[in-house]
């Protein structure tokens, strides 16, 4: 179960099914660019806002520009309210 504070991330397929899960929130630091962020479960995945534009999912907490996935930020102030849709790169690496 996700429990509180959590974001479930569903639905991506082949060799990016690997950012999919349960993203809790992270404890060191809480916050990146003064907003949430959050860690996947067992894995180096984080959640995180770019302290620009988008939330965005990355190996690296801070690195925005080699992210697997974002969503635009509407300033909803939480990713998963979001009006969407996520984007990631296919298996070529192009978006």
């Amino acid at each position: 179960a996700a429990g509180p504070g959590a974001v479930e991330l569903t639905g991506c397929e082949g060799k990016y099914q690997v950012i999919n899960g349960i993203y809790r929130p992270n404890k060191d630091p809480p916050l990146y660019a003064q907003r949430p962020c959050w860690k996947l479960d067992d894995k180096s995945y984080y959640l995180f806002h770019s302290g620009k534009t988008r939330w965005v999912i990355s190996g690296t907490l801070g690195d925005s520009t080699t992210c697997y996935a974002f969503v635009q930020d509407d300033r909803r102030g939480h990713p998963a309210l979001c009006r969407g849709p996520w984007q990631r790169c296919d298996d070529q690496g192009n978006w």
